[in-house]
């Protein structure tokens, strides 16, 4: 992989982190539910041998992660793809823990310290990050392709495009950003997997189990993929039909309550359909609402966007210029719809 320059964070430092690491550490691996998250954890594992992993999502980064922390004697703790909002959390786990963050999402606060190393690059997904720190450690080229599928399932694969070229090629595919070409294996198994994790939405667990180091070792995923897809065409088909427009046009909006975890995966498939328009999808979730918003040409940074109709809202806001999400308390998505109306 190219070299990648950080944002924040020093390289040394990270080695230091993992290279210091030993049998008397309680380390605990926490990284995010989707399929970059997924990625990014089985890359760490194969360096780092954790005595907890954990999946968790954006709004889990509260009090009670502390605690449980705490309560099982962790002493280092190794963050993927997780967005910290605010300094508060980390501070609380620096009482008790040195802590090393790898993360891709735009960030308004340097969270180094003496006793926290922040790894932010922008552009890259998070699995791209710890496969090329974690590569300088191990050999790693035999996970090649599952960077490559959470590459295409984050939408991260413009810096990184000649690597993915190379990566699609190995397995006898092409990959092209101006053709955008999809009917590659590495993208079946991009799709596949996002939607087998949306299957065991909960129970993330299960899916990391199935993804061995071989491209050929999960293969049998149509089985859960199936029923969520289905799904995920009907709230298309709905979509189109009830969406609301916002700022002349700028963009859409559309509210649902789908069986399945489907928000993320329906709203990327439709901002493909729509690569200039901002795509926003709320999802109903009863004691909260889910916000995610895509745009593809760049032309809005989307968490930006996102933090000002949520400024005062939200439980939880992050990501980054493509792509952003946002958690709602009921009582405040009725101002929230203001706002957007008010573009």
């Amino acid at each position: 992989m190219e070299q990648i320059t950080f944002s924040v964070g020093s390289e040394q430092r990270f080695f230091d982190f993992i290279r210091k690491l030993n049998e008397k550490d309680k380390i605990a691996l926490i990284s995010h539910s989707d399929l970059d998250g997924v990625a990014s954890s089985k890359l760490a594992s194969k360096v780092v041998n954790a005595n907890l992993m954990k999946f968790i999502d954006y709004f889990d980064v509260n009090e009670g992660l502390v605690n449980e922390l705490k309560a099982n004697g962790i002493n280092k703790i190794i963050f993927t793809d997780i967005s910290f909002d605010k300094g508060e959390i980390v501070k609380e786990l620096e009482k008790f823990a040195e802590i090393l963050i790898i993360d891709h999402h735009l960030f308004t606060l340097d969270l180094n310290s003496d006793k926290t190393i922040f790894m932010n690059a922008q552009g890259y997904c998070a699995s791209s990050l710890c496969y090329y720190l974690f590569s300088k450690i191990g050999n790693l080229t035999m996970l090649d392709w599952l960077v490559a599928a959470a590459s295409l399932s984050d939408f991260c694969y413009q810096k990184n495009a000649e690597w993915l070229e190379q990566v699609e090629k190995k397995y006898g595919e092409k990959f092209s950003i101006q053709e955008m070409i999809k009917l590659s294996r590495i993208y079946d198994l991009s799709l596949k997997l996002s939607l087998t994790l949306i299957y065991f939405r909960g129970k993330v667990e299960e899916t990391y189990k199935m993804i061995g180091d071989d491209i050929d070792s999960i293969e049998h995923l149509d089985n859960y993929a199936k029923d969520v897809q289905r799904e995920i065409y009907e709230s298309a088909e709905r979509f189109e039909k009830e969406k609301n427009s916002f700022k002349s046009g700028e963009g859409y909006f559309w509210e649902f309550a789908p069986e399945f975890f489907i928000k993320s995966i329906l709203i990327n498939g439709l901002s493909s359909k729509y690569p200039d328009k901002t795509i926003i999808l709320v999802q109903n979730n009863d004691s909260y609402y889910e916000v995610s918003a895509r745009r593809k040409d760049g032309k809005i940074i989307l968490v930006e966007l996102l933090k000002n109709l949520s400024s005062g809202l939200g439980v939880s806001c992050g990501g980054h210029m493509f792509a952003a999400g946002a958690t709602i308390l009921p009582k405040d998505i009725a101002k929230f719809r203001e706002r957007l109306r008010n573009l």
